[in-house]
């Protein structure tokens, strides 16, 4: 009984990640192991700070407290560009504020030509409000796919702009290297893994 998974397990994940990805599947590692509770903090904390796993999205420096820490790769976070269909002619770019006081847009061509898009008048911190405004046909949002899946299924949003993307981010488990690991903390890594391992 003292290696069932049991207690309360916490998780840091970016917002983003956290919402349209990670939290989905949590009821599903949940429902698997029902002696485990979990605290899911969305955020970009870091796991020094009481929490026993992280997930990452980008380059790893200076986010590993030390080499006492394991990185696991999961599955890129993808980019994706679009529009409401009615709105295609018009190619006014939606600015993320987290890009620069701009929100410019960064695409490549296939000679890996770096180019910059400058944005339209509306420019935002918050990816789902310029998500928003794209689906009232005000202009072209680049944002994690993850955010904008369910409206490109739908049709609500059509995707353009395929070849001249930014390749996915990376994205890391990341986690105490312990050898006597919890099974709650085991159970957790293994479920990740093999539901969003690379």
């Amino acid at each position: 009984m003292a290696a069932m998974p049991r207690g309360v397990l916490k998780v840091t994940v970016p917002l983003t990640y956290g919402v349209e990805v990670f939290s989905p599947a949590m009821t599903g590692y949940l429902t698997a192991w029902p002696d485990i509770s979990l605290e899911l903090d969305l955020s970009n904390r870091i796991v020094e700070e009481g929490f026993e796993a992280a997930v990452r999205i980008g380059q790893l420096r200076g986010q590993l407290p030390d080499s006492s820490f394991v990185a696991r790769p999961l599955k890129p976070y993808r980019m994706r560009a679009c529009a409401s269909p009615a709105d295609l002619a018009h190619h006014e770019c939606l600015g993320f504020l987290h890009w620069g006081r701009e929100g410019l847009w960064r695409l490549s061509d296939e000679h890996a030509d770096e180019n910059e898009l400058r944005a339209g008048r509306f420019r935002a911190n918050n990816g789902q409000a310029l998500k928003v405004a794209a689906l009232r046909g005000f202009g072209l949002v680049l944002q994690p796919e993850a955010l904008l899946a369910r409206e490109i299924e739908s049709g609500e949003l059509v995707s353009v702009l395929e070849d001249y993307l930014p390749e996915g981010a990376p994205v890391h488990l990341i986690y105490p290297r312990d050898r006597r690991a919890t099974p709650k903390l085991t159970s957790f890594v293994d479920f990740v893994m093999e539901r969003f391992g690379a």
